[in-house]
């Protein structure tokens, strides 16, 4: 066979070696690429194994905080124990080196800082993870009482969100058809509607998109942004005000009308004015925002926020007005936790009062708005709350510019600090949420005697306060400890008194309390059960229709067939009359005549009444003459 086909016979051995050259080194790729995946996921795994460790261990931790100590003291005293050591761990992929160790942190929530570290070694050598988290020791009981729903609202945390929802796109057809005019117009591009059902929807003003809506009125926090010229905003309409979980802000920016100027017209503030609707029962925090417009912040590293009132004073407190540096003002109430009966406030193993957080028009069920909540933006070198100060100032009421406007009457500048009390009552010194302790000494004690002429005597069952909260009786001595919400404690001390004895006086009232007090005693007397007796002589066509007592006396003169009185022997008994008291025996009929025996025999006299003083005893011999007329009497 001659041509091409003719030498196309077979496969030469050079061809052949080549072949299995190439199929040799890609089984050998493929294998080390197999070998590879294989090795890399028995590393991962280690490490997912190891992060497992970790969390098993803060797990530990957290649970031990909670039951492994009986108070808050005990678990941060513990620096060691539970919450340092190290320990080995056989894995399933590796074997591990545990160690943890933590470092207390103060504040007004004092916790541990716990950082758990897992090291292993691999084929590319030692490898490790690291976690960790904020420890806080929690109250067992506290958590009990939420889960069994005996304490208010159910006993749970209740959602910080409020009433309202959000509308999620719906259109208010009644409104846009004309048939249902806005309550009101908020001049932000917003309206109040109230629907037939009686629903308050907040709506887009031009749309009539629903934004949120509430059974309740809507309450509004509100007031200014103000932009110091050293924070170089070229568009204000970026400047906005968020607020968290259900609300709705806004912000309008008026180009022709948003500048503040000193007398020498050199402007020093711009400012845009915003609105945050929100449900009652709401709680959270509002603040300034700088965007890009694409949703992404302009601040830089001294960029801040102040907020406050120049002329107030730093008193301390978590609601104080001084000026300070803060990027978001808090609005929260809080009431103290009572235990199921309703009657005694909770406290933990600390003596430390418990609260729950109440969020805006919780106390009265209705709209309570917060005007005038400014915040002030400046550029500020090494931050610290003494440079808002000058800041602030510029707009004092006494020079040429005022800025914060004046929201209660006769109060210039009022603007508050980073945090607001939406109920009036919150401690000085704020606990995060529900069944959280009050770590404060914002307390004080009020002691004293049970003195019976003069000496301490046991003649107390007990004493409590206008506040409801029982006292330790210690037989002829008492203390109460009082709470101090800022601006010290005011009320009262009551007291019941065992058998036999009776209240003259108490501490009386105490009002701004801020330190403890001594020697605030109850004088009492010691009573008995006293008679007054005597007879009652009528004289000729003299009337007498009855005795009465005061002091709780109980008169009974003798009496004809008929019912009638009539003259004759009469005894008043009173059941718990301390000795040295006066009693008052009131006639009814003719007038008082003479008396004799243990009184003084009077003239006639037209006043009914007849006085008894300094009874130290029972009294039998009273004699009570009555007449017709001046004369003659019996």
């Amino acid at each position: 066979m001659n041509g091409p086909l003719a030498r196309a016979r077979g496969i030469s051995l050079l061809e052949g070696l080549v072949a299995i050259t190439v199929l040799a080194v890609g089984l050998l790729a493929l294998f080390n690429f197999q070998a590879g995946v294989l090795s890399s996921g028995a590393d991962a795994k280690a490490r997912s194994e190891g992060i497992q460790v970790a969390e098993s261990k803060l797990g530990e931790l957290r649970t031990a905080a909670s039951l492994g100590y009986p108070s808050q003291a005990t678990f941060l005293a513990d620096a060691a124990g539970r919450f340092s050591g190290a320990s080995a761990v056989a894995g399933t992929n590796a074997n591990f080196t545990l160690t943890w160790n933590a470092q207390n942190l103060a504040g007004v929530a004092p916790r541990k800082q716990v950082q758990v570290t897992v090291a292993w070694t691999d084929r590319l050598g030692a490898q490790s993870v690291v976690t960790g988290a904020d420890i806080r020791w929690s109250d067992p009981a506290v958590g009990g009482y939420l889960v069994t729903q005996t304490g208010p609202g159910g006993g749970f945390i209740k959602s910080p969100r409020g009433d309202a929802e959000y509308g999620r796109g719906e259109i208010n057809r009644e409104y846009i058809a004309g048939t249902l005019p806005p309550t009101t117009i908020h001049g932000d591009g917003t309206v109040t509607v109230v629907t037939a059902d009686g629903s308050y929807q907040l709506l887009d003003q031009y749309s009539g998109e629903i934004l949120i809506k509430s059974g309740s009125p809507l309450s509004v926090i509100s007031g200014r942004v103000y932009v110091d010229t050293s924070l170089r905003i070229s568009d204000l309409t970026q400047v906005k005000v968020g607020a968290p979980d259900v609300s709705w802000c806004t912000t309008v920016y008026d180009p022709s009308d948003s500048t503040i100027r000193d007398d020498t017209s050199r402007e020093i503030f711009s400012f845009v004015e915003y609105n945050c609707y929100v449900g009652i029962n709401w709680y959270g925090a509002v603040g300034p925002l700088w965007t890009d417009g694409r949703g992404q912040t302009q601040f830089g590293p001294n960029d801040h926020t102040c907020v406050g009132d120049d002329s107030a004073p730093n008193t301390g407190n978590a609601d104080s007005r001084h000026p300070q540096l803060s990027f978001i003002r808090a609005y929260r109430g809080y009431k103290p936790l009572k235990d199921p009966t309703g009657q005694y406030f909770m406290l933990d193993s600390n003596n430390n009062r418990l609260y729950e957080s109440v969020g805006i028009g919780a106390a009265s069920g209705s709209a309570d708005n917060y005007p005038g909540q400014d915040f002030l933006l400046a550029t500020i070198n090494s931050a610290t709350d003494a440079k808002c100060l000058p800041l602030l100032e510029q707009g004092d009421a006494a020079s040429p510019v005022a800025v914060w406007p004046d929201v209660l009457i006769g109060q210039q500048d009022y603007n508050p600090g980073k945090f607001v009390c939406l109920n009036n009552t919150c401690p000085s010194v704020l606990p995060v949420d529900t069944g959280t302790a009050v770590a404060t000494q914002a307390s004080h004690t009020i002691s004293g005697s049970f003195l019976v002429n003069g000496a301490p005597t046991a003649a107390v069952q007990s004493v409590y306060t206008s506040d409801n909260e029982n006292c330790t009786v210690t037989g002829a001595t008492y203390s109460c400890t009082v709470y101090d919400l800022g601006g010290g404690w005011s009320g009262n001390l009551f007291a019941t008194p065992s058998s036999g004895y009776s209240l003259l006086s108490s501490p009386g009232a105490f009002r701004a309390l801020s330190v403890d007090a001594a020697n605030a005693d109850f004088t009492l007397s010691q009573s008995t059960p006293r008679t007054i007796g005597g007879n009652v002589v009528v004289g000729t066509g003299a009337k007498f229709t009855g005795l009465t007592s005061d002091q709780g006396g109980s008169c009974e003169p003798t009496r004809k067939a008929n019912g009638d009185p009539k003259a004759g022997p009469f005894t008043c008994t009173y059941s718990n009359l301390p000795s040295g008291s006066a009693v008052t025996l009131t006639i009814s009929g003719d007038h008082l005549c003479t008396t004799s025996g243990t009184l003084s025999a009077p003239s006639v006299v037209s006043d009914p009444n007849l006085t008894i003083s300094s009874i130290t005893a029972s009294i039998a011999d009273v004699t009570i003459k009555i007449g017709k007329n001046v004369s003659p009497c019996p």
